[in-house]
């Protein structure tokens, strides 16, 4: 029955206070203090019962719904600010039976109503202005657009079944489109599959349509498997087992209203979220035409726009680890927003295990990964993952021990001679040699230590020694240099210093001391 521990519940119902803010309208309050009145002249007759059905729907949903399935409830059941006004006046009207209270006391929960209105006020309103909502009119239309007419498409979420299904079924379009959806809902050709896979994976669903002969199949989501093929295909992907070149076509016969034109105010969740499908899927586009600018720009009105849909940002951190762009951090910050909305969305959580992978940061990939495996014991695709992560945790772990080991000769010779201790320098540096002898490192250190202490012709050899480890070494060619001026050999010096320069031009000391030696 529960499906959560405390923390996911504490995290879970953390939530009616961020859907308070977010859900509230002057409208609704006008008329939700107008109810409140009369509620308070009928002496809250029927309050509890209010209350009791309100939160036992809450309750329903801590232990069977989604995160977003509560801020579903707060929106569609009771709107959190009527809950809480509600709640609040009947603290008011529960204070005012009661005359011996103080009078700093009675004005405690009127003030911190009054306190909160002008926050809900200033931070929200322009999510309440329906003064020009927007409405996807075209997007079933501008989804399946550029599909073959026998076409089998995977999609989930009601932002993409509930338009095609008005496509298909009241509209009478698209007839020879199959729809395969991973949750049973008015399409039921995935059942078909999922005899053979027993599994709700769109992946695993797609490669066994493969096995079964099945040709021109689309995703509406971003699957970044690595055993698939996907190239964009205006709002979908077309999906294939060997490379093919994405179309842009499709986007040249959509009308993009409400999106590059008459752009409105996005108010909805809903809404949003599918405005931030076309601004990703048109940053995707553009960087498939390698156009940088454009991409940043339409990438960015994705997330300003649907900044709070998982959907959006998953699939754009997804998008940027891809080639050219392969920025893992960034991904990695927009996959953990994601995460804070879903904080058990186990896809989430698995590709945030690759981009610490990818990073070299096995030990938090494997951390990952664990967590993925333990809220769901048959993700084969996460034990795989958690072993190849554990296996290069090791390797890691077993390089970094043979470096320290290589190292600790050379070391200690710097900590030697950080404290000004050269003579004391010198054995280690000379273990070093001996250890690591294809290293530059410490005929360099031990030709300064020479050179520190006056011991120029012996400084020499060992510089020399350097440069044929590392020929196009500045520094070392630069200390040579020093050391004949020292030397007085003038020639040699400005051999050097020349031959330093041509490596790196831009040194203004070395340009001084050669113009000095002329």
């Amino acid at each position: 029955m529960f499906t959560r521990d405390l923390l996911g519940y504490i995290t879970y119902l953390g939530y009616a206070g961020k859907t308070l803010i977010r859900e509230f309208s002057i409208p609704g309050l006008v008329i939700l203090t107008a109810g409140v009145v009369s509620a308070a002249i009928s002496r809250f007759k029927h309050f509890w019962l209010l209350i009791f059905i309100f939160f036992s729907n809450i309750l329903l949903l801590a232990f069977y719904g989604s995160f977003h399935d509560l801020q579903l409830a707060f929106r569609y059941f009771i709107p959190s600010y009527a809950a809480a006004l509600i709640i609040g006046s009947y603290g008011i009207y529960e204070l005012a039976q009661k005359p011996k209270l103080s009078k700093v006391k009675f004005f405690i929960i009127p003030a911190a109503l009054l306190l909160i209105l002008p926050f809900m006020l200033v931070k929200n309103y322009h999510e309440n202005d329906r003064s020009s909502n927007f409405l996807a009119v075209n997007y079933s239309r501008d989804l399946l657009t550029g599909m073959p007419e026998k076409a089998n498409l995977f999609s989930n979420g009601d932002n993409q079944i509930f338009p095609i299904t008005y496509e298909k079924f009241v509209l009478n379009r698209y007839k020879g489109i199959t729809i395969f959806d991973s949750v049973n809902t008015i399409f039921r050709d995935i059942d078909n599959l999922r005899v053979k896979t027993g599994s709700n994976k769109v992946v695993t669903n797609i490669l066994t349509a493969f096995e079964q002969k099945m040709t021109d199949i689309y995703s509406t989501t971003k699957l970044g498997a690595p055993v698939l093929y996907e190239s964009l295909n205006g709002l979908s992907y077309r999906i294939t087992p060997d490379f093919s070149y994405s179309s842009n076509i499709p986007w040249k016969m959509m009308p993009l209203k409400n999106i590059l034109y008459d752009i409105t105010v996005y108010q909805e969740f809903e809404g949003r979220e599918v405005a931030g499908i076309y601004w990703y899927r048109l940053a995707e586009k553009y960087l498939s035409e390698n156009n940088e600018e454009l991409f940043n720009y339409t990438a960015g009105r994705a997330l300003d726009i649907a900044y709070d849909a998982v959907p959006v940002i998953g699939n754009l951190a997804i998008i940027i680890t891809t080639p050219p762009l392969t920025n893992f951090p960034l991904a990695e910050t927009l996959v953990k927003k994601a995460l804070k909305l879903q904080p058990y969305n186990t896809e989430l959580m698995s590709n945030l295990g690759s981009i610490y992978g990818n990073q070299g940061k096995y030990r938090e990939a494997a951390e990952m990964f664990e967590q993925v495996i333990k809220r769901d014991p048959n993700n084969l695709n996460a034990v795989m993952y958690l072993n190849k992560a554990k296996e290069q945790m090791m390797q890691s772990s077993m390089k970094q021990a043979m470096e320290s080991a290589r190292d600790a000769f050379f070391n200690d010779g710097m900590k030697m001679i950080k404290d000004n201790k050269y003579k004391e320098a010198l054995p280690y540096f000379e273990n070093d040699l001996e250890k690591n002898p294809s290293l530059a490192r410490s005929n360099f250190h031990i030709g300064l230590i020479y050179s520190i202490t006056g011991e120029y012709n012996k400084a020499i050899p060992q510089f020399e020694q350097a440069l044929k480890k590392e020929p196009e070494n500045y520094n070392t060619l630069n200390n040579l240099a020093l050391t004949y001026v020292r030397l007085s050999q003038t020639a040699k010096a400005k051999e050097y210093f020349n031959k330093s320069l041509k490596i790196k031009p831009d040194q203004e000391r070395v340009i001084k001391m050669l113009q000095d030696l002329k």
